[in-house]
């Protein structure tokens, strides 16, 4: 139940972390 948990934990984790880095970079490049 644990490996569950973190397997259901670590993809959405994973899967948002390049979003975040995107909303931070993006606006860094758009107004330098």
């Amino acid at each position: 139940m644990n490996e569950n948990l973190f397997a259901s934990f670590t993809t959405p984790t994973m899967m948002g972390l390049p979003i975040v880095i995107l909303i931070i970079v993006f606006p860094s490049i758009l107004f330098p």
